[in-house]
């Protein structure tokens, strides 16, 4: 009887184990050759990036990384499989130049934009364009403004990113 409530107990904390972590209501989890596991999702109400940006922080997680072409191709997957008929063709991505122009920089921890998908003549900072956007169809990048304060800044969709989630697993022998 010992043995099997020992087994037991054994196989439920690596089922807990395994169930762990896990993305927050309205986000998924990544599952994509190399994954990192971290918890994405389409906001489909258009936002200038700067209010973009606020979104992401305000629910926990930030504006997507690109930090590799397996990155770019995810999060551009996603983004067409989820964007809905609210979304257009472009939407936000972390990427801004806005500390240091000409220095593009993903905004969730500041590193330096090793990978990049830029679009022909860009980035070209038309205006002070510190913003990095992306077309779906081509998954090319464009700078854009953060904000319209009469500028011709788009207001599209946008990509959040977070680390998953802690569960609480509990077991009951």
């Amino acid at each position: 009887m010992m043995n099997r409530v020992l087994i037991f107990s054994v196989l439920m904390a690596a089922l807990c184990a395994l169930a762990s972590a896990g993305c927050p209501e309205g986000y998924t989890q990544r599952n994509w050759p190399n994954q990192h596991g971290n918890c994405y999702k389409v906001f489909k109400n258009a936002a200038w990036w700067f209010h973009a940006d606020h979104f992401c922080r305000a629910d926990g997680g930030w504006l997507a990384t690109i930090s590799d072409e397996d990155d770019g191709a995810f999060v551009n997957s996603f983004f067409i499989s989820n964007r809905g008929y609210s979304c257009h063709d472009w939407y936000w991505v972390g990427g801004t130049d806005a500390l240091n122009d000409g220095t593009w920089r993903w905004q969730q921890d500041g590193s330096v934009a090793t990978y990049t998908n830029w679009g022909p003549y860009q980035p070209n900072n038309d205006g002070d364009e510190d913003s990095l956007i992306v077309n779906s169809a081509t998954r090319e990048w464009n700078d854009d403004k953060m904000y319209n304060f009469g500028l011709g800044a788009p207001a599209v969709c946008f990509v959040c990113e977070m680390y998953p989630t802690e569960r609480q697993c509990s077991i009951v022998a």
